[in-house]
């Protein structure tokens, strides 16, 4: 099993290993979208919007040309991605937009986890997957799943009501 973490760090997110070397580094593009970078900044995979409709597609682009493509199923009802790649077909699926599972032919094979931080509304994701299931575009997913499926919000605590006591005056 594979594990990466994405972090943000100022307009980009990097992808470290369990040793935390950086081994992506995740770019927004100009004109929308998302680009995976390897170690020497060449340029792997982008995640580029193909239509916006109620339902997303995103189109998975190598050297400028298709080879995947990324579909938002459903938003609310059983919220899941789908991913096309080579014959290949990956689902995402989520209960609550913050956990997901990651199935190739109705078997899971890995997770990805989106944690809240404290800055700006900003996530980090925790991505495992199986060594035999894992390319290179893979780290550009979580990144769809921000602008597919927002995480549900949680409720809030309310605030402890305390009651003060009033001192009886003595007659």
């Amino acid at each position: 099993m594979l594990e990466f973490t994405i972090f943000p760090q100022h307009n980009k997110y990097l992808v470290t290993d369990a040793d935390n070397n950086v081994v992506y580094t995740l770019k927004k593009k100009w004109r929308g979208g998302w680009a995976i970078l390897d170690r020497n900044r060449y340029e792997l995979y982008v995640l580029g919007e193909a239509s916006q409709e109620r339902h997303p597609v995103y189109q998975l682009l190598l050297n400028g040309k298709p080879c995947g493509q990324y579909r938002c199923r459903s938003k609310f009802l059983e919220p899941a991605m789908e991913l096309t790649f080579g014959g290949k077909t990956m689902l995402f699926r989520t209960d609550d937009g913050m956990s997901y599972t990651i199935l190739v032919g109705g078997k899971a094979c890995g997770t990805v986890t989106n944690i809240p931080l404290q800055k700006g509304g900003e996530y980090k994701f925790e991505l495992k997957i199986e060594q035999s299931e894992f390319d290179d575009y893979i780290p550009l997913l979580p990144m769809a799943s921000l602008e597919c499926i927002a995480p549900k919000e949680q409720p809030k605590a309310e605030p402890r009501k305390t009651e003060k006591k009033e001192a009886v005056a003595g007659m």
